[in-house]
């Protein structure tokens, strides 16, 4: 195995490597998108629950608890937000190094083709002076026959 078929092995793994890296990194994301939205539900959820009471006399302890519940889900609304934004981050990423990886087997194979396209070249040059040698000795002898034919 030549070198450049190593190295053309070695970068389809590392293409493979980076693939399944650009799955992983989509999977998380999916799931911190899924994680955001059950968290925006859920505010509306209890937003609209406690809108539904409009009218009704409460207790201000049960309305601080309220605004303090609702604060501190915004808060992790605000986090998964963040998470939301690194893990798109991370597939950005994932999918550079995705592209360079199978920009760089691209080359290699791009090259292999090249080297076997001369090889073929060559062996097509060697056939043909092979062909063009015998082809050359057939008339030398035929000539050969023909000149002794003539003299005798």
């Amino acid at each position: 195995m030549s070198a450049l078929q190593l190295a053309i092995q070695v970068a389809t793994r590392k293409r493979d490597e980076e693939s399944r890296l650009v799955a992983q990194a989509m999977r998380k994301l999916q799931g911190a998108q899924a994680q955001l939205n059950q968290l925006h539900a859920y505010a509306d959820e209890s937003h609209s629950r406690w809108s539904a009471q409009t009218g009704r006399v409460l207790n201000p302890a049960l309305m601080a608890h309220h605004y303090q519940f609702m604060d501190r889900l915004r808060h992790a609304t605000g986090l998964q937000d963040g998470v939301v934004l690194q893990m798109n981050r991370q597939l950005e990423a994932a999918r550079k190094h995705l592209m360079a990886a199978e920009c760089r087997l691209a080359v290699l194979e791009k090259v292999l083709e090249k080297q076997r396209l001369l090889l073929q070249k060559k062996q097509d040059q060697r056939e043909q002076r092979q062909t063009d040698e015998l082809a050359s000795r057939r008339l030398e002898t035929h000539i050969f026959f023909s000149n002794r034919e003539v003299l005798t």
